[in-house]
């Protein structure tokens, strides 16, 4: 589904099918999503399916439960700066062809996105739970995380320099 209008805020009053794609794609600028707790639910079958997928400035994603997708929620490009990743529960157990450079088997992927904040989300993934990959000034806070088979809980990469990281 695509959520495109700017400065619109989208609030889900049900939980979505369940999707063998990405779920949501926010092509706009100052978008959020409120799932108001109801669940986003992929297949689990494929490197490129994603929960939330936003190239976009000022993405909000709260609220959300996500879950059975190879990337949960994924902030691309240098245009992508300034999201809000905050309240949400991910629980992902992908598991093929993973890559800490394309987001495949990560909770939440950052790829050169500056300037983010991810806080108070309950996290569990079966390889990368945060993975930051040339994203820098970005704030990781009150996160719960857990990564069950290679242990990378919080994984910064390529030139990742400013983070700060906080429990």
């Amino acid at each position: 589904q695509a959520l495109s209008t700017p400065n619109t805020e989208y609030a889900l009053t049900a939980s979505p099918a369940t999707n063998t794609s990405t779920c949501f794609n926010i092509s706009a600028q100052n978008i959020s999503l409120d799932c108001a707790g109801y669940t986003i639910s992929g297949d689990n079958l494929t490197s490129t399916n994603r929960g939330v997928y936003s190239d976009q400035f000022n993405t909000t994603v709260k609220n959300c439960i996500i879950q059975n997708f190879s990337t949960g929620i994924y902030i691309d490009t240098d245009s992508a700066d300034y999201a809000n990743i905050t309240n949400n529960t991910i629980t992902l157990t992908y598991s093929t062809s993973c890559s800490p450079t394309n987001g495949a088997c990560n909770a939440i992927f950052l790829n050169s996105a500056d300037n983010s904040l991810i806080s108070n989300n309950t996290i569990s993934s079966d390889r990368f739970v945060i993975n930051l990959y040339s994203s820098s000034y970005n704030n990781i806070t009150n996160n719960n995380v857990s990564a069950s088979t290679y242990n990378y809980a919080i994984y910064l990469q390529s030139s990742s320099n400013y983070n700060t990281i906080q429990y």
